[in-house]
């Protein structure tokens, strides 16, 4: 992280492209990324295929990340994969924090969590350091979600039922 004084320029420099006015010129790349989403998902609807939606949320956000920020995508829409560079750049900056999809730990009565101070859950940061892209990222994560849900039904699958975090289930079936 920055100093102090060095985010503050850094901010100055990087805010004119989160204006409303950059972000709309943006949009024909977040409208591309989001239909190639669906229709991958759709691809899967047709076949009767489960699939984890985390991954393809992942996959999604990265590629419209590579998109904005180096002009190319990572590609891991196309692969319904990780691209090599985006598996790396995960676990050097992530590995602190759990890998387990455990939704309920933000749920009250779960006593496993009770000690958990959900309050230190800061993604975008606060205060004068806080991310200058937080509201694109906000609404782009809306957008993938309503159109997810707009495009297809959707049913929990029963091995998720019991434990969400059983490694390589599918969590949902899209019809």
């Amino acid at each position: 992280m920055a100093d102090t004084e060095n985010h503050a320029r850094l901010r100055k420099a990087m805010s004119p492209a989160f204006s409303p006015r950059a972000l709309a010129s943006q949009e024909p790349i977040l409208q591309h990324n989001v239909e190639l989403y669906l229709n991958k998902l759709q691809d899967h609807a047709t076949n009767g295929l489960q699939l984890d939606l985390r991954l393809w949320y992942n996959y999604v956000t990265l590629d419209m990340i590579g998109d904005l920020a180096f002009g190319e995508s990572f590609g891991c829409l196309d692969s319904s994969g990780f691209h090599a560079w985006a598996q790396f750049v995960t676990v050097v900056n992530f590995s602190h924090w759990s890998a387990d999809f455990l939704p309920e730990r933000w749920l009250e009565e779960d006593p496993q969590f009770a000690t958990d101070v959900k309050e230190a859950f800061q993604p975008f940061s606060v205060g004068p350091q806080s991310c200058v892209g937080k509201k694109f990222a906000y609404d782009s994560m809306n957008i993938i979600l309503a159109r997810t849900l707009w495009r297809f039904d959707m049913k929990l699958e029963s091995a998720c039922k019991e434990k969400y975090s059983q490694p390589q289930v599918p969590y949902v079936s899209i019809h």
